[in-house]
């Protein structure tokens, strides 16, 4: 009779377990939230989100996804969550940006955009690359997506200045512009954008450069662009 009373109360647990004990979130639902948290538009690799997850769980809800359309395949291990755009009524092409950061961060490289490149995420210039170009620690490497290309150069650490990148892309910027093109205008510019930190990094880092860099990493410091200044 005990026996059976113990059966019983086991029975009666692993149903309460059953009912009660909330399961696990399933690789789909992570990435859903992944997804959700990172918002249409995204690039990212498999790296970025093979902590959701077991591995092999996390390949299979990719793989689903890809297959329903929710995400673009663009390259092995690399992912595209489309945006939608209504009044062109087709998926907007991912941003060429936003892959050459998710490749940094797949192979660990220190990346900075080359000089036409930098000038228009600075806003120094209105032309938008057809073709984007970075300089990193990494390999040479070259991706076409569509009619589009993103091409990545080696470059020495000393050339990249691997410990600020921030500033090598201002440095590539105003090499691009050449000494003739960075009038008043553009240092008002870079005096508003950039913070004053940066600027005075940009000041020591430029003193083993050209003359005219530092010249103008000086004028930033100082604030001579500004109105008044």
């Amino acid at each position: 009779m005990m026996r059976t009373f113990m059966l019983e109360c086991n029975k009666k647990v692993d149903t309460f377990c059953c009912i009660h004990m909330p399961k696990p979130p399933t690789a789909r639902l992570e990435l859903n939230a992944f997804l959700e948290a990172q918002g249409t538009g995204a690039v990212f690799t498999r790296r970025d989100v093979q902590g959701l997850a077991p591995a092999g769980s996390i390949g299979s809800a990719l793989a689903r996804l890809v297959k329903e359309g929710r995400l673009q395949r663009l390259g092995p291990g690399l992912f595209h969550y489309p945006r939608f755009n209504s009044e062109l009524r087709r998926v907007v092409p991912p941003d060429l940006h936003a892959i050459a950061q998710a490749l940094a961060r797949k192979f660990g490289w220190t990346l900075i955009p080359s000089g036409q490149w930098a000038a228009n995420q600075l806003g120094l210039s209105t032309q938008v690359p057809a073709h984007a170009e970075y300089f990193s620690d990494g390999p040479d490497r070259t991706e076409s997506f569509g009619r589009r290309r993103l091409k990545i150069r080696h470059a020495r650490p000393k050339d990249l200045l691997v410990h600020d990148p921030e500033v090598s892309a201002i440095i590539q910027a105003l090499r691009y512009l050449g000494k003739d093109r960075v009038d008043k205008s553009v240092v008002r510019q870079l005096c508003n954008d950039i913070p004053k930190p940066v600027r005075d990094r940009l000041l020591e880092l430029t003193r083993s450069t050209s003359h005219w860099l530092h010249d103008i990493a000086r004028r930033l410091v100082n604030e001579e662009g500004l109105d008044g200044g």
